[in-house]
């Protein structure tokens, strides 16, 4: 318990001790904000998933709380646990102490979340709810705010004062809610003391005001703010060492130093910086002129010290909250600041295949493929099936589509029947749509590298762009993460030469990379290819030649003996 002296003005002079458990800082609001990539409007996610991203923020209350009675009970959430509710009782449960949490592959439709709070020691003190829709491929977001539990908390009360000073003690007090009618407060007086107790009164705040008179005469009072929590007790004793008399005054002040809080900011962040990128962040505090100490988090986890700290350029996609702790010498004050980066996804954004993704050749006038040539994926041609040749198709019984020994998928032209042609429609459509955003693009990283000409070079995320035709002829490599674009687009033909290979490394992956050539591709014996290409003209692999990715050509599509294509997973 600590005591602090108020001085209360009456008739004469007198004093009041005012005895409370000290407080701690108050929680003046909670705001949750689940999302899905940036707040805002929907937005379709890269790669094609759905999902909630919920971030969390606070405030802790300023000084100004410690003038308020309330319970011991700290109202600052250490922990959060949201509790997820979808179609076909799908859930998710997860409990965070941080401000973002990212909810993956969701069921479609409607999801209720409800989102409850603790504090350090364990005691529930908030709860909210909210519900959201979940669509394919999209991020939404969703607002929960959280407000402390509703129930009753106990409020206990004592009055201590000199007996040899009051003859005839009597006490009028209320309590007054913010908002609604005061009541009476019925204390029970025995001898120099005072008690008053009830355990069902309603949370939230309300205005405590006592006066304690001498025979009718009032010779001390007091007015506070009190808060009332659910399931806790609110307790506090009024020690008054003397009272007002008419024999003379008595006059004490306060002097309070609560060690408030360090008020810290963040310099230097900015967002979102892509995967090789980093930020110096620089910490400071107002209004304070001691020495100061720094520790620096990252998603909770201390990440170093000092005033200056460097998020750095190893972290993989996503976002991270960063939160820097200072401290005074003594060790008397503190406060925090918090940041949240999102790291990007380094190169051009991704290009949208859209129905195109269900093949893994198009062709607009043929598909042919040599003896012991495969295919992994479906066909799509944009001509009757009489194009479709060496591939020994067979009809299924629907005439639908036809199979083969060479395609672990279906084979698809114009003359099947039913909705067939229109799927073809569709799927021709949107490869052109997908080949006229990479023909848009504006932003290249590289322009006519080599003349022309790949000898070996090692290519990082990002848009290339030749104003000919383009030739690897030796070995390249694509270096960069699972999430990285690459686009190559050439003004005219594609050619790769024999034996030579695009290589993957650092996680680069098949379905992020994108090749357009305004006119035919070619790819020698036993070449080896990753990515989807583009065509205004044909293409043609030759007896060997492996492709790990997906072939779209304006004309034909001509396999050499041997040649395999694998399309990548999405």
């Amino acid at each position: 318990m600590t005591t602090q002296r108020l001085h209360i003005p009456s008739v004469g002079a007198a004093a009041l001790e005012r005895r409370h458990t000290p407080l701690r800082p108050m929680v003046q609001g909670i705001i949750l904000t689940a999302m899905l990539g940036s707040c805002g409007p929907q937005v379709s996610d890269p790669a094609g998933r759905q999902g909630l991203s919920i971030s969390i923020q606070y405030d802790t209350a300023t000084s100004t709380a410690a003038r308020t009675l309330g319970p011991d009970t700290v109202m600052v959430p250490a922990t959060y646990t949201m509790t997820g509710t979808g179609p076909n009782d799908a859930s998710f449960t997860v409990t965070t102490i941080g401000d973002t949490v990212y909810e993956p592959s969701l069921a479609l439709g409607t999801w209720t979340i409800a989102v409850s709070a603790t504090n350090a020691s364990g005691t529930l003190i908030g709860t909210g709810a909210a519900t959201a829709q979940v669509n394919n491929g999209e991020m939404t977001s969703v607002s929960i705010s959280v407000i402390p539990i509703s129930g009753t908390g106990t409020l206990s009360l004592g009055i201590q004062w000199p007996a040899a000073q009051v003859r005839v003690p009597s006490i009028t007090a209320t309590l007054t809610p913010a908002l609604g009618t005061a009541r009476v407060i019925p204390f029970v007086i025995t001898g120099a003391t005072a008690a008053y107790s009830d355990p069902a009164i309603g949370n939230g705040y309300y205005v405590l005001s006592f006066a304690l008179a001498d025979d009718g005469i009032v010779v001390a009072g007091a007015v506070d703010a009190v808060r009332i929590v659910a399931n806790q007790s609110t307790e506090y004793t009024y020690s008054i060492p003397t009272v007002n008399v008419t024999e003379g005054s008595l006059q004490t002040s306060v002097n309070l130093n609560l060690y408030d809080p360090l008020t810290v900011t963040i310099a230097g962040a900015s967002t979102p910086i892509v995967q090789s990128g980093s930020l110096s962040l620089v910490a400071s505090v107002q209004d304070y002129s001691g020495s100061l100490t720094y520790s620096w988090y990252i998603n909770g986890a201390s990440d170093g010290t000092g005033e200056t700290y460097v998020f750095g350029a190893n972290k993989v996609f996503g976002n991270y909250r960063v939160d820097v702790v200072a401290f005074s010498a003594d060790g008397l004050r503190a406060g925090s600041a918090t940041t949240v980066i999102e790291v990007a996804v380094a190169g051009p954004a991704m290009v949208n295949l859209g129905t195109a993704r269900d093949f893994a050749i198009l062709g607009g006038l043929g598909v042919s493929i040599g003896a012991n040539g495969n295919v992994t994926g479906s066909i799509g041609l944009n001509a009757d099936s009489i194009s479709l040749v060496g591939f020994d198709t067979v009809m299924d019984s629907s005439n639908t589509f036809s199979t083969s020994t060479l395609v672990s998928g279906n084979l698809y032209a114009t003359d099947y029947v039913g909705s067939t042609p229109a799927i073809l429609a569709t799927a021709f459509a949107e490869k052109a749509a997908a080949s006229n955003d990479i023909a848009s693009r504006t932003t290249a990283d590289g322009t006519d590298i080599g003349a022309g000409v790949l000898d070996g070079q090692v290519l990082p995320p990002g848009l290339y762009v030749w104003n000919g035709a383009l030739s690897i002829t030796n070995d390249i490599t694509l270096d960069g993460g699972p999430n990285d674009v690459w686009i190559f687009r050439m003004d005219g033909g594609l050619t790769v030469g024999i034996g030579k290979t695009v290589h993957l490394t650092g996680g680069a992956n098949a379905k992020n990379i994108f090749w357009y050539a305004t006119g035919a591709a070619s790819f020698g014996a036993n070449a080896g290819f990753e990515g989807i290409l583009f065509s205004d003209s044909a293409i043609i692999t030759g007896v060997g030649a492996t492709v790990n990715g997906r072939l779209y050509a304006q004309t034909t599509v001509t396999l050499g003996g041997g040649s395999t294509v694998v399309q990548p997973s999405l």
